[in-house]
This record gives C-alpha cells, sequence and structure tokens, in this order.
C-alpha cells in the first residue's frame, strides 16, 4: 500500500493466473521475479507509470476527461461487492483503511443486492404457504 507504506497481500484470480501463465510461456521460474510492466527498456515501472499510461491511452481513444487508475480500484470494490464480498474482504482487496469509503464505493451495489435478497425472502415466503394480500 503506497499511502501507509503496509504490505498487502492479493492473490492471484484464476483468469489473471491463466493469462500470466500463458504470457510467460514455458519459463515457469519468471513469473515470480520478472515484472509484468516493464518501460521500454524493460525496467520495473515507476508508482506513477500506470495513471500515466491509462491516462494516455484514454486521450488517444478520444474517451472524455477525468478518467483515472483510481476509478479501477472503486470497479474492483464495486465488483467484488457485486459478488457478495464483505467490507472487510474488500478491504483486504483494496487496500482501504476505513470502511467508509468501501461504503461509500459500494453502497449502490449494497442496496441493489439487498433488495433483490428481500425479494427473494418474501418470494420463498410465499412459496412456504403464506399468503401476500392482494391491493385493490
Amino acid at each position: 500500500q503506497q499511502k501507509t507504506g503496509e504490505d498487502l497481500v492479493v492473490p492471484c484470480h484464476r483468469d489473471l493466473r491463466a493469462e500470466l501463465d500463458a504470457w510467460r510461456g514455458d519459463d515457469v521460474a519468471s513469473l515470480d521475479s520478472r515484472p509484468v510492466l516493464t518501460n521500454e527498456s524493460g525496467h520495473p515501472w515507476e508508482p506513477t507509470a500506470l495513471s500515466h499510461a491509462i491516462a494516455n491511452a484514454l486521450q488517444r481513444a478520444g474517451m472524455p476527461g477525468g478518467l483515472n487508475v483510481h476509478g479501477l480500484r472503486k470497479l474492483a470494490a464495486v465488483r467484488l461487492a457485486e459478488a457478495g464480498c464483505s467490507t472487510k474482504e474488500i478491504g483486504a482487496i483494496t487496500g482501504h483503511q476505513t470502511l467508509a469509503m468501501i461504503d461509500l464505493y459500494t453502497r449502490k451495489t449494497d442496496q441493489r443486492r439487498l433488495a433483490e435478497a428481500a425479494i427473494g425472502r418474501l418470494e420463498n415466503a410465499g412459496n412456504r404457504g403464506n399468503k401476500v394480500r392482494r391491493l385493490k
């Protein structure tokens, strides 16, 4: 975690692992010792390089301004929330120190997920013999 200096361990998603395995080919030992993102000289990217690369790519693609790498962190939080992860699980991946920021990022997703779960429970209650009264 760049701001806090804390180590953050994030397991590799199986889809990313498959891509990395295909990328490294037969060089099995290289993935742990070889950087994935490098500059033209083959040196690891500096911490700000991804932000600059994304900004340049967005500009070349004609995308609107204001989009940045921070949006990827928010997207990760939203996708994890959509998968049903708790705020603590999300924080373990995104590195957020406070649950309030995760709540801010995932509020809409959590509301939708909770509402869907509530309706599912209501529907299941109706299947157990409870009758839902019809409004006239």
